[in-house]
């Protein structure tokens, strides 16, 4: 995967992470590189959709677990976080180079 695709990719799971989880936790607390945070724990420094597509459901347990940690918020819910991955690939399909 090339640096720019890289990115572009982080760029959108920034921002889907910021509109799935910022009425949760509030619009002043969740910035874009969260995603990356929240993500890479589990994804490893460098991922891509193919990568966001294969998390198990254990996967998406941790990924949301560090999220009520991260953002001291036990509203946050599984389906969240599925949400963003999810959106995030919407937007950069697997076969995407």
């Amino acid at each position: 995967m090339s640096d720019s695709h890289f990115l572009d990719l982080l760029n959108t799971l920034g921002r889907e992470t910021c509109e799935v989880l910022s009425p949760i936790v509030g619009e002043d607390v969740v910035e874009p590189n969260d995603g990356y945070e929240l993500f890479s724990a589990i994804c490893g420094r460098e991922f891509d959709s193919a990568k966001l597509d294969s998390l198990t459901a254990a996967d998406f347990e941790a990924i949301c677990e560090n999220a009520r940690d991260h953002f001291e918020c036990d509203s946050i819910e599984l389906y969240h976080i599925r949400e963003i991955a999810s959106k995030t690939i919407d937007h950069w399909p697997i076969d995407t180079p």
